[in-house]
């Protein structure tokens, strides 16, 4: 897997199982198990450039990684209990890497676990598929957070999740007409105000069937593919609130 996001330029280090490193000569060393705390030894995989570090903390810990090495080495501060105090130890270039670029995973699996999509069901997918749907919530309340948006209406992650949710309700949702037959709903009750007004994503498309144009109400052949309503193309500034 290194190799193969190196062959892409993309560097990657992470932690690894001794008992899945193959033939690495750091597998099972058992020497570096009693061995004096900041003791370390590494491999480096001929030709793909991949380095394994072995390096003995409070036990010892495996990493892999396509773009960092074990030097320049580093220290580092951990109790000692034969000597009662804190000793400075020597550390890997490759842990401190690991250890200054790994918490964007660790807050992104805390944000997952807050409100994760319940499903009882025995389908193997349906986790990987909740999953995926989890961490898109994250990452897209992140984006949030540093729009402009963000400044005038804070919202926390369940409240961003709980806007998403109503929005594609309102979207979705075909309420009872009241009224006569084939009259049309209210634009508002049609298309939500968040959706109408943030400019992201409006194109024409054609209809299949003639429709009352959402500005004017004359009949056109054209929808908005957000809005999905009949839309000719001199009214779509107007509904959208785009300014000449």
């Amino acid at each position: 897997m290194l190799a193969h996001l190196a062959d892409r330029s993309i560097g990657a280090t992470g932690t690894i199982r001794q008992n899945h490193t193959e033939n690495c000569p750091v597998r099972n060393d058992s020497t570096l198990d009693k061995a004096a705390h900041g003791t370390t030894k590494s491999y480096l995989e001929p030709g793909d450039n991949i380095v394994v570090v072995a390096w003995r903390d409070n036990k010892t810990v495996t990493l892999a990684s396509n773009s960092a090495s074990a030097e320049p080495k580093g220290t580092v501060s951990r109790w000692c209990r034969q000597q009662r105090k804190r000793i400075n130890i020597s550390q890997p270039n490759i842990i401190h890497v690991y250890n200054s670029t790994m918490g964007g995973v660790d807050r992104a699996d805390q944000h997952v676990s807050l409100y994760r999509i319940s499903l009882r069901t025995k389908k193997w997918w349906s986790p990987l598929f909740a999953y995926a749907v989890d961490l898109m919530m994250q990452n897209a309340w992140l984006l949030y957070r540093r729009t402009p948006s963000y400044q005038e209406r804070p919202l926390d992650l369940l409240s961003f999740r709980r806007e998403v949710v109503r929005v594609y309700l309102a979207c979705s949702s075909q309420p009872a007409r009241l009224g006569r037959p084939g009259r049309p709903q209210p634009l508002c009750q049609r298309v939500p105000t968040d959706v109408r007004f943030d400019n992201q994503s409006h194109y024409f498309a054609d209809s299949k069937t003639q429709r009352r144009c959402a500005h004017c109400g004359k009949n056109t052949r054209k929808t908005c593919s957000k809005c999905n309503v009949g839309l000719h193309m001199h009214c779509f500034k107007q509904l959208h609130g785009i300014d000449d």
